[in-house]
Order: C-alpha cells, then structure tokens, then sequence
C-alpha cells in the first residue's frame, strides 16, 4: 500500500489505485474463483488476499476432528490451495518476497517521482 501511495500524485489518485489492486486481490481469491483462465494463473499465486486466506483457513482446519469432516474435504469445498507445511511456507515466502519487492520499489518512488525537481538535482541529495 505504501507504494500505491508513492506511486501517485494525489490521495484520489492512490485510493482509486489501491481500489484496483485489492479488487484484483480480492476476485482471484480462492473465495471468488476456483478456476482460472491459463494466463492468469500467476496473479492468483501472488494475490495477497488469497493467500492470507488460505493461510488461515489452513490453520484453522488442519487438524479439524474426524467425526465431522476430513481436512481435504473441508479444504476442497472452499477451494484452499494450501494442503500441507511446505504450501504453507511457500505461501509465506511468497508474502515476504512481495514485501520485500515492494520496499525497495518504494523507495526510489519517494526519491524521484513528485518532487518538483529534475532528476539530477534528486541524485545530488
């Protein structure tokens, strides 16, 4: 979110920015879509959203009792991605990889974009 906000020029800017990309987040969810077309495959791997959802929902239901229901059921009913520890920390990764890719995108966006001055006087500072 930070670098949706250094990113734009005004507040309108950015919150109809950040509107898009949590709408986006939000519909390749496992909540909204099971399946999706071939070439958006990829956006749901890194749809934030998604996979906070299916983080939790695998923390909740993992060890879920036998009597009621077996946690491959419950987690092919909601269409849950994550199955297993090493889909869990893959997820994580993920998260942290798009944390970190956004950090140090955010940077130079606050150092160089808006500032009224020209980019040399910017790599003088």
């Amino acid at each position: 979110m930070q670098l949706v906000g250094a990113l734009s020029r005004s507040f309108e800017e950015a919150n109809m920015l950040m509107m898009l990309v949590m709408m986006f987040s939000m519909v390749m969810s496992g909540g909204f879509v099971r399946q999706v077309p071939g070439w958006l495959v990829w956006l749901r791997e890194v749809s934030v959203m998604g996979l906070l959802a299916d983080m939790a929902m695998y923390l909740e239901f993992r060890d879920v009792d036998k009597d009621i229901a077996s946690s491959g059921e419950v987690f092919d009913q909601y269409g849950v991605r994550i199955r297993s520890d090493g889909d869990f920390l893959r997820s994580l990764w993920i998260l942290l990889a798009i944390y970190l890719i956004c950090r140090f995108l955010n940077y130079p966006a606050v150092k160089f974009l808006h500032t009224g001055r020209t980019f040399t006087e910017n790599l003088r500072d």
